[in-house]
Formats: structure tokens, sequence, C-alpha cells
């Protein structure tokens, strides 16, 4: 982070510790409202007439997602502040950058469009910047001339290019360092005769398999090569930039509800080194064979609880391991889908054993089940145990119990789940446990067994902060009590402005742990949730948010943070 940067980032904070009986409020409201110091406790002050505040005892830095609004013009940004042990009387000013404009134009001898992305560390450690290109076109001949990114400047950026014609051009990756406006940024695409071709044909016992999508990533997940599908002979064919990195080929059905081989080869495609031939041939892989594939049988499954009521909706995983014959290659069939309402659900699978796997949706008191069954085209009854629940009461730090506080669950990891015998990167997929709290600040939660995150948000009004309570282990026994107190909350005060010193209102403020909270399974990574490009990145997920506030009218956001955990 710029010298600058660090000094817009130092923050008073505050912490709310003691009661305001004095103020005759009503008891649903927060207890830490003062009007002066002495509704306090000792060496506490009492914050704006409003809340009771103390320093914080150490330092502590966190992240800062600003999203300002879309008209203006501006883009979301990351900044680092300390949460210190001083205050002071007027908030830190957060200040936006102007952005650069790119604009860049890709020349190939066909006519190829697709979509542009820039990516680039931020100035906070562990998260990316992500921005999308919009297209812009010739005023005369009114086609597409070219793409216009809107980034921070003073970064190097990665260039990612998708075709849409991704059967015929491969993606095309390229850096640009923005120091200020480009206009234009010239690059020019591979030509056909110019990319490296991969051969080769998938078949079963030596049988071809037809219908199945072939391609190229990296270890990154991304796309390096064209997509192909196997014809009548099972063959198909890739091409590659001759600068891609090393790629590991992949296959699944085209038609995911048929009974047809997935999966991938183990060992890598070294691009490069194909590359440095004087004169490149196609890179012939020869026949990749999954092995015999059993004939298939139409399997139908009945989900039910304990009580023998039907568990409809309820999602369902059917796979099975193919013993491939050809080395490097995994290979398995899967199906999924959900149940009808009466809790039946039937696909087609090759006869023999199969790991199954069933999650009913969250309203549902059966829980999860995962097992082996013997697919031979008969019907199977899956009879699912009792979903034990999460009981619990949240309070504040005073005892006083917080009706109306959200409290949600998410898984800790995938491992914790019954997918991890499962070949593939196909999840299941948690739904997000939630309820509110009743009057007495109690509430349950039907939860599978295994390990939780739980957090809770009380209420606006209640002027607490967002918690990350901590980590629950629900039993298949019996119900898992726990008592949530809600501590009293940090005040993080701020400002954002422009370059020029212009307030910008209703900018969206999302505080950050850098680190020590929890990832879990369904995690949503941060974008520009008011229509600014969006800035996503890794430290910005759901568990990682602290908290959340706008900009009022004169540019000024309050968050009240849970203290350091």
């Amino acid at each position: 982070m710029n010298a600058a940067r660090e000094w817009l980032a130092v923050v008073g904070v505050g912490v709310a510790v003691a009661g305001c009986a004095s103020l005759g409020i009503d008891t649903d409201e927060v207890a830490s409202r003062c009007m002066v110091d002495a509704d306090c406790g000792p060496a506490l002050r009492c914050f704006d007439t409003r809340i009771c505040i103390a320093i914080q005892a150490t330092a502590e830095r966190v992240a800062v997602r600003l999203t300002p609004p879309k008209e203006t013009g501006k883009l979301v940004e990351h900044f680092e502040v300390n949460v210190g042990a001083q205050s002071q009387s007027e908030p830190v000013a957060l200040m936006l950058t102007e952005p650069a404009v790119v604009h860049v134009r890709y020349f190939s001898k066909l006519a190829v469009q697709g979509t542009l992305v820039a990516t680039a560390p931020s100035d906070v450690n562990g998260s990316v910047l992500r921005y999308d290109a919009k297209g812009y076109f010739d005023a005369k001949t009114k086609t597409l001339d070219g793409y216009e990114l809107r980034v921070q400047p003073g970064k190097t950026y990665d260039l990612v290019f998708r075709p849409d014609a991704d059967d015929k051009v491969p993606p095309h990756y390229s850096k640009i360092t923005v120091g200020a406006s480009i206009d234009p940024w010239l690059i020019i695409l591979t030509e056909d005769s110019k990319l490296l071709k991969i051969r080769g044909r998938l078949v079963a016992a030596g049988k071809p398999l037809v219908g199945l999508r072939v391609h190229l990533s990296n270890d990154e997940g991304q796309l390096t090569s064209t997509r192909s599908h196997t014809d009548i002979n099972g063959e198909f064919v890739l091409r590659v930039d001759p600068s891609a990195t090393a790629g590991r080929l992949s296959f699944a059905p085209a038609d995911p509800a048929l009974p047809l081989p997935q999966g991938r080869m183990t060992k890598p495609i070294e691009i490069k080194k194909i590359a440095l031939q004087v004169d490149p041939k196609p890179f012939e892989l020869g026949d990749m064979d999954v092995g015999e594939i059993p004939p298939a049988v139409q399997a139908t499954l009945t989900v039910q609880d304990e009580v023998g009521k039907p568990t409809g909706g309820a999602l369902v995983r059917i796979q099975r391991k193919l013993s491939s014959a050809t080395n490097d290659l995994q290979a398995f069939i899967e199906v999924h889908g959900n149940t009808d309402k009466a809790g039946v659900f039937t696909a087609a699978m090759p006869i023999g054993m199969a790991k199954v796997a069933v999650v009913p949706v969250a309203a549902a008191h059966a829980a999860r089940w995962t097992g082996n069954l013997n697919l031979q085209g008969s019907a199977h009854a899956i009879t699912c145990a009792v979903r034990r629940s999460v009981v619990g009461q949240v309070v504040d730090y005073a005892g006083r119990p917080l009706r109306q506080a959200k409290v949600w669950l998410r898984r800790v990891a995938q491992a914790d789940g019954p997918t991890e015998d499962f070949a593939g990167v196909t999840a299941l997929g948690d739904v997000p446990l939630e309820t509110t709290t009743n009057s007495d600040g109690k509430f349950s939660l039907p939860a599978d067994s295994g390990g939780w995150w739980l957090w809770v948000q009380p209420k606006a009004t209640d002027q607490l902060p967002r918690l990350l309570a901590s980590k629950v282990d629900v039993s298949t026994a019996i119900d898992t009590p726990i008592k949530v107190t809600v501590p009293a909350p940090l005040l993080l005060v701020g400002k954002v402005v422009t370059v020029q010193g212009a307030v910008v209102t209703n900018a969206a403020i999302d505080i950050l742990a850098l680190q020590g909270t929890p990832v879990p399974l369904r995690s949503t990574s941060g974008g520009g949730a008011k229509g600014a490009p969006s800035a996503g990145a890794g430290v910005l997920a759901d568990s990682h948010l602290l908290g959340s506030a706008l900009t009022d009218s004169k540019g000024v956001f309050e968050v009240l943070l849970a203290p350091p955990q």
C-alpha cells in the first residue's frame, strides 16, 4: 500500500461496554447508550452522546471493500486500515482513485468476439481485483471495434480473452502494465495454422465413446484449449496456443443426464515443450480407455425419514468409479437430481455397486445419507435418520436476550460432508441454514452431523456487531446446546472522498477480516453490489465479513465490529 493510503488508513475505534439505565431506554433497546461519560464505566467515554466506547488496547488491521455507486464512474477498491489504539475526532478519509481507461483490440483473420477480464493483486494482501471489459463499436460500421477496460492505474494486470467460438479459437492470456489510460493496446491472436493440435480417442473397452465434451485446463482451473466433442469414432481434436501453460485433459457428457463417463488425465500435457519443436506435429494421445462399462439399468430410489414420510426435493447423487485401462486416466459415471414429492428419484446407471449420497432440503428433519447400493434394476428404499438440532440462546454482553437476531450455520469444510469419497468436483451443495431468535432470544436449527460455523447478526436497533460465534460440532444422537454472547462493539468511523475532495454518498462499505476467520463450504466473493465494476477477492469471502454500512449525505460511515477473537 502506498504511503498516502497508509496515512489515510488510521482510524479511531471504541468498545461499548456499559449500560445506560439512567436514560430510561426500553429493554428492547441497546444497553450501551449514553449521554455523558458518567453513564459509562471506568476508563470509557461516551461517543457523540450516543454510545459508550473505549480505546482498543492493541492495534489490528482489517480490510475495507468500498463499492461506489455506479453513477460515479469509480471502481470497487480495497484498503487496509488500522483498528488502532488511539481515537480521533474526525473520520478517516478513504480516497477513490481515478480509473484508467484501456482500449484493447484483438486482431485475427477470423472475426473473433468474446469476453475480456483483467485481474491483478490488490493492495489488500490475499485479495484480487477483477474487472470485466465492455465492447465498443465503430461509429460508421457499427461493428465491434475492441474492448474497454476501466482499471486502477499503477498495476500489472493478467488479461484473459475468452472467444465466443470456443470450439475454434482457444483463450488468450497476456499481461499489461497500466500507468495511465491506453488507446489502443493491440494484441494479435495466433493464427490457426500456428496453433498446436492435440488429438486423441476416448473409448470404453475399445468401443468409441460418442458425445463427450473434451478440453484442457491448467492448475488454476482456467480453460487453455478449444472445446471439442468426440465424434462417432470417439475422436477429438483440441487447439492450443503455443504460449499456454501445461494443461490436463478433462471430459464429460455433453448431456449430463446420460450415464456416460467423465473424468480427467492426472498427468499434465506440457504445451511449451511441444511448442519448442522445430516443426511441431499434432500431439497424439492415442486411445484413452476408461475400461469396461456394465450395461445400464433403471435405478429407482425412494427416500423417506424414520417415520416413513417421503422426503421430497432431496438432492441425490449416484456415482460409480471405472477401472480405467489407461494409465493416468481417472474416470467415473455419475447422475444426480432431486426426488419428487413422493421422495422418488429415477435414473439410468450401470448395473452393480455404486456410491449414493442424499441431501434433504434445509427445512426437512431427515438427515443426510450416504452409502453403497447394488443397483440391479429393482427399487431401493433409503431411510434417512432424524436431523438433530442446534438449540441455543443469543444474549448481549450484559446478559439481555436478543430477539429477532439472525442466526445461521455454514459447514466448516468440504471434508466434513458425505461427498469426500466421490470423484470429480461436483458438490452436493449445502443449503444455508438460517433462522431468527424468538422473544426470549432462543433459536433451533436442524443440521446434519459434523462441524459447522455459527454466525449471529443482531437486528440494527440493537447496535451490536455481526459475530462469528464459534465452531459447533453437531451430534447424530442428541441436540447440540449453545449459548451465544454478543460482545460490545468496536466503532469504526470513516469518510469516502474522491481525489478532488468531493464526498461520495451511498457508497457500500464492507469491513473484512484479513486473517483468522474461517471460510465455510459455501462462500461468496465480493463484487460490485451497487453496479460498480467488480473486484472479487479470496479474502473477501462471506465468512470474512465483520460489518457493513452505507455512506450518508456527508460521505461518512460508521461500522460496528466485534472485538478480535
